[in-house]
């Protein structure tokens, strides 16, 4: 009997235990997410602001030529800067991702598109910039340039490449509207009831 209720305790115990490591776990994980909140926000802001719009345009749609001897510094003056503004918000995310700080399948089901989009445009000009770092920098200085950036892009592609945003996406269940045969979404009746099969305008 003795020892029954010594093996009780010590179930209990246990149990105790593993309720308080779950509870621990649980609110460092809230407050994680509490902390990475505002970091979020102004991220997203930040990607949607008319000013990096256009620089992600200028990066997309404007070519500086060959990637010059000099790296980023030796680019026209417009496309440096928009080159700069685009690569450092990305490779910004990358330290939040690499570093736990804020989940980076959150980042990459947002943005992994245009995150490979803009990697493919600007690799010939960060690789002259690295080579002139390495040329230039004196040993105490590290030539690494975006690395983040492409631990980012690195990540994207271990996680599908072109699907991973998708694939993270269905893996968060995130809904769809019905198509019609146009592929355009239908729209919900009035009352809230079935779904009807003319286009949304």
């Amino acid at each position: 009997m003795n020892q029954l209720v010594s093996l009780l305790s010590v179930l209990a115990a246990l149990a105790a235990v593993g309720v308080a490591v779950w509870q621990i776990r649980r609110s460092a994980r809230m407050s994680e997410n509490a902390n990475a909140l505002p970091i979020i926000a102004a991220l997203f802001n930040e990607m949607r602001s008319r000013e990096f719009r256009q620089h992600m345009k200028r990066v997309a749609t404007e070519s500086p030529g060959d990637p010059p001897d000099e790296g980023f510094e030796g680019l026209p003056d417009e496309w440096r800067n928009s080159a700069y503004a685009v690569s450092y918000f990305y490779d910004y995310l990358g330290v939040l991702a690499a570093n736990k700080i804020v989940d980076e399948k959150l980042i990459i089901g947002a943005t992994g598109t245009t995150i490979a989009r803009m990697w493919e445009v600007l690799l010939p000009y960060i690789e002259s910039e690295r080579a002139w770092r390495l040329k230039t920098y004196n040993g105490a200085a590290s030539p690494g340039f975006l690395r983040y950036f492409e631990h980012l892009v690195a990540r994207n592609l271990d996680l599908g490449g072109r699907d991973a945003p998708r694939e993270i996406q269905r893996g968060i269940d995130l809904r769809s509207l019905p198509r019609t045969a146009a592929g355009l979404p239908v729209r919900q009746s009035r009352g809230g009831g079935d779904y009807q099969a003319d286009a949304m305008y």
